[in-house]
């Protein structure tokens, strides 16, 4: 087994996950399967990560195609009431829309695309559809992250044919009294099998792809659970993440979740404005994954393209920010950081 990308959260790579693959490497493992292309773009997208490149174009779309999940969970703004009504939308993606990024992302070679952001993808009926198009729409790196209660064996094999290169699993627990407690609304025995019917039905098509990496956040609440996670899933799983917590929303009840406590260091930054852009069934645009990132509003793609998006002001001066660790003068980014991205003690 091999331990890869295990870093501390306030550390020069940016990172706040600790991964375990039994690949090695998990972007070498796939740029062995994929080829050239990937790994191109993997390099590209060190140099971003590390906001030594700006890019003409983001590396990565993340599409939120609705708005909808079927889980309350412990660190999700769905468990939120107050702030659920304040970021929700009524909107699923149009056929339109979608192939509009689409059509745009292909013309300035844009190499990854998500399906998901704050929401569950396999609410949406057409996902296998959308993400077999951008398949064979040349991205190479096709993501997707669910919470795999509604992953059956029909649409396990859906998301293998689609093309689907990274499918990643939320669990955040080893036991059904710790899932119960933490995914809210969900049912630990019927994930796990879940799980074990993708995989199944993953080696008798004959294909490696998607690989599946579970993750497990975490939180006072599961975190005596970590070991007997990792000792369970580390052989199955392709990959196994152990993610430091994001609060959803930024007050006391929130962060007094964290497993551990923090400390700002100014030596971190962000590097997701150098990445990725955020694009919303409703076709609004926000630069990160925090889930209230519907508070920096950059434009909406009923009226800018993604490139003039990705290079418009707000963008430039997110990403002049990050560069010189001055987050600290923009308020959202701010609690952001402070909240989720800060060194341990």
């Amino acid at each position: 087994m091999s331990q890869a990308n295990q870093k501390s959260n306030g550390d020069q790579q940016f990172s706040y996950t600790g991964d375990i693959s039994r690949h090695g490497d998990i972007n070498d493992y796939l740029g062995q399967l994929i080829g050239h292309r990937f790994v191109e773009y993997r390099a590209q997208w060190e140099q971003a990560h590390s906001l030594e490149n700006e890019t003409k174009f983001p590396l990565y779309l993340s599409l939120e195609t609705l708005f909808k999940c079927n889980y309350r969970c412990d660190m999700c703004i769905y468990s939120d009431p107050q702030e659920l009504e304040r970021v929700q939308y009524k909107e699923r993606m149009t056929d339109a829309l979608f192939e509009r990024i689409v059509s745009e992302a292909r013309e300035y070679d844009c190499p990854s695309i998500g399906f998901n952001t704050v929401n569950e993808p396999l609410l949406d009926p057409d996902i296998a559809k959308r993400i077999e198009h951008a398949a064979n729409s040349g991205f190479v790196d096709l993501r997707m992250n669910t919470n795999a209660s509604l992953l059956t064996r029909e649409k396990s094999s859906h998301l293998v044919d689609a093309g689907l290169v990274r499918l990643y699993v939320s669990m955040d627990a080893h036991s059904s009294e710790t899932y119960k407690k933490v995914r809210r609304l969900g049912d630990f025995d019927k994930v796990r099998k879940n799980i074990e019917g993708f995989l199944d039905v993953r080696e008798r098509s004959g294909q490696k792809l998607p690989i599946l990496r579970l993750s497990f956040v975490r939180l006072k609440a599961n975190e005596r659970e970590i070991s007997s996670f990792i000792d369970y899933w580390k052989d199955i799983a392709d990959v196994v993440t152990i993610q430091e917590y994001m609060p959803p929303v930024i007050n006391e009840e929130y962060i007094d979740k964290q497993a551990t406590n923090r400390k700002t260091t100014k030596s971190y930054t962000c590097p997701q404005p150098y990445e990725r852009l955020v694009i919303k069934g409703n076709g609004e645009v926000h630069p990160c994954c925090a889930q209230f990132n519907y508070k920096i509003k950059l434009g909406n793609l009923s009226n800018n393209s993604i490139y003039q998006i990705w290079n418009g002001s707000k963008m430039k001066t997110l990403r002049r920010h990050m560069k010189e660790r001055t987050w600290d003068q923009l308020p959202i980014c701010n609690k952001c950081i402070r909240a989720s991205y800060q060194e341990a003690d």
